[in-house]
């Protein structure tokens, strides 16, 4: 996401909420590894990750209700509900799907640019 803004991001600050759950402190090392990272030129974009929970934060009950949209979805299930919220213009969920030749072409991009190991 950060790479698409690029220059836009300018010096705007970004803080992660997530759902608490048994990994918030997996969850809290990963987020510091990452800003702290010389390697990661976004690591100044972000100012902290907060554990909350749906009853005690607003901003994640829209969350909780497109995981669940989703979940239904992928489990074979079309329900008219999730297809309003995609159809609204406001609405900030778009999905597309990669071809698995380019799936793969990125795959090999990361290999190469020695971002992850080949895994076969």
């Amino acid at each position: 996401m950060l790479d698409v803004l690029g220059q836009d991001i300018g010096k705007s600050r970004i803080t992660l909420i997530h759902d608490r759950n048994d990994y918030n402190l997996t969850i809290l090392q990963a987020f510091d590894k990452m800003v702290n990272d010389p390697n990661f030129k976004y690591g100044k974009s972000f100012t902290s990750i907060t554990a909350c929970s749906w009853e005690d934060c607003i901003a994640l009950q829209p969350a909780d209700l497109v995981a669940f949209e989703v979940f239904k979805r992928a489990s074979g299930y079309k329900r008219k509900s999730f297809d309003v919220l995609l159809d609204l213009g406001s609405f900030g969920i778009r999905s597309k799907r990669l071809p698995l030749d380019v799936l793969q072409k990125i795959k090999a991009d990361l290999i190469k640019d020695g971002k992850i190991e080949d895994g076969a």
